[in-house]
């Protein structure tokens, strides 16, 4: 967990350094949504893989507008109660967990001798 004063840069070195595979951002108005978009921006150009959620919990705007900008900033999911970025981290999670369980297609190779 972050502190929102926290700036952008150091934010994404540290999930950089964690190696996230999964952000949850929550956006409170008044003023998050520049931020916001600006910050998914930044975690989706530092990693393709991280998922990313952000809660808009209190936002009175026009929710489709915001939902869609965030979307194209590289947020993955975006909800607007506190149920639906819960469930969307659920869901998330239990896929991540679902592939880090499979055997890998690519299997490592043993110790290469020579002779």
């Amino acid at each position: 967990m972050v502190s929102a004063a926290m700036p952008t840069a150091e934010v994404v070195s540290l999930v950089g350094q964690q190696g996230a595979s999964l952000i949850c951002i929550a956006a409170l108005p008044p003023g998050a949504s520049a931020p916001t978009r600006y910050l998914c921006k930044r975690l989706r150009t530092r990693s393709r893989e991280c998922k990313i959620v952000v809660g808009r919990w209190g936002f009175t705007g026009n929710i489709e507008e915001n939902r869609a900008f965030l979307l194209a900033a590289g947020a993955n999911e975006v909800g607007t109660t506190l149920r639906e970025p819960r469930n969307q981290v659920m869901a998330l999670s239990q896929l991540h967990a679902s592939l880090a369980s499979q055997p890998s297609p690519n299997p490592p190779l043993g110790p290469i001798t020579s002779g």
